[in-house]
């Protein structure tokens, strides 16, 4: 494989981090593993550093595993670092660094334009603005972002509609399969929100991020394509790691703790012999090439 021979990431605008990142491997004859090692390295810090605020940080960090740390970042690499960059911008917003959070997310935008969903986020967490403010400035966000995109790829904006939005032939597999695994925990926290032990505002914040979860089901089922859907699902991921690694607390007693993890580490196991045993994309995993150890 080799990566891209277009250094001129103006060419590219909407990508421009990833553009540059392969002029540099380009330059330096380093190949595709450079870039896939920078955004391996951007997700997994994104990832270490969202756990370690969360309560029990190894359920959450197992809990990433099969889904996360495999399927997707071994298959989408621009995105995997985009990821890692909105978890990070995340545990800015926790600490209510507001201007941290959108440059980490505009850094996101230059590595997959997608991440720019992450802002409407950003707005829900600002608690010192009024729920009716929250509501205008995300109207003006999202006109100001419709302008930017079609001023700097307009051509891109028309087919990403033609094909993203309105097509019935584009379509991703297992896209159900992954809204479902965000619609469990996100069903659960709205469930039991009251016996989360975390900060009202933050509490407000995620009651938010799980309703919205479970807005994708009506428009998984409306939108001819699906593959929007599933790409707006997958930055709604973080919902499964703050809900199983706060799950087990919910529960007074140690045999029960225990059983809530042991039930959580099992679905997820099954999820990931499901995807090794069914998936008609399996065999692109196996067998896994290490690149250090492939010049022994």
């Amino acid at each position: 494989l080799m990566v891209s021979n277009n250094p001129y990431f103006l060419k590219d605008p909407e990508n421009a981090g990833y553009s540059i990142l392969n002029s540099v491997a380009n330059s330096l004859d380093y190949g595709i593993w450079l870039p896939n090692l920078v955004c391996a390295i951007i997700f997994c810090t994104g990832l270490a550093l969202f756990c370690k605020r969360l309560p029990n940080k190894w359920l959450a960090l197992a809990v990433s595993i099969p889904w996360l740390a495999i399927v997707f970042t071994f298959n989408s690499t621009r995105q995997s670092a985009a990821f890692g960059l909105s978890l990070i911008a995340l545990t800015l917003l926790f600490d209510r660094r507001n201007l941290g959070f959108f440059i980490y997310i505009m850094s996101a935008a230059f590595f997959h334009t997608s991440a720019i969903v992450m802002v409407f986020f950003g707005i829900f967490g600002l608690p010192s603005i009024k729920i009716r403010r929250k509501i205008v400035l995300m109207l003006v966000l999202i006109v100001c972002t419709y302008l930017l995109l079609d001023l700097l790829i307009i051509d891109r904006l028309e087919h990403f509609f033609r094909v993203y939005v309105f097509s019935e032939t584009y379509h991703s597999d297992g896209a159900s399969i992954r809204l479902a695994l965000n619609c469990l925990p996100a069903t659960l926290f709205l469930l039991f929100k009251s016996r989360f032990q975390i900060d009202p505002s933050l509490r407000k914040f995620w009651q938010w991020w799980a309703i919205i979860v479970l807005c994708l089901i009506p428009m998984m089922i409306i939108i001819p394509s699906n593959t929007i859907v599933d790409r707006f699902n997958l930055y709604l991921t973080p919902i499964q790691l703050f809900v199983c690694a706060h799950l087990p607390l919910l529960f007074k007693g140690k045999n029960q703790r225990i059983l809530v993890i042991t039930i959580i580490l099992t679905l997820y196991a099954i999820f990931m012999y499901y995807f090794f045993t069914f998936s008609a994309y399996a065999f692109y995993y196996f067998p896994y090439k290490f690149y250090p150890l492939e010049y022994f």
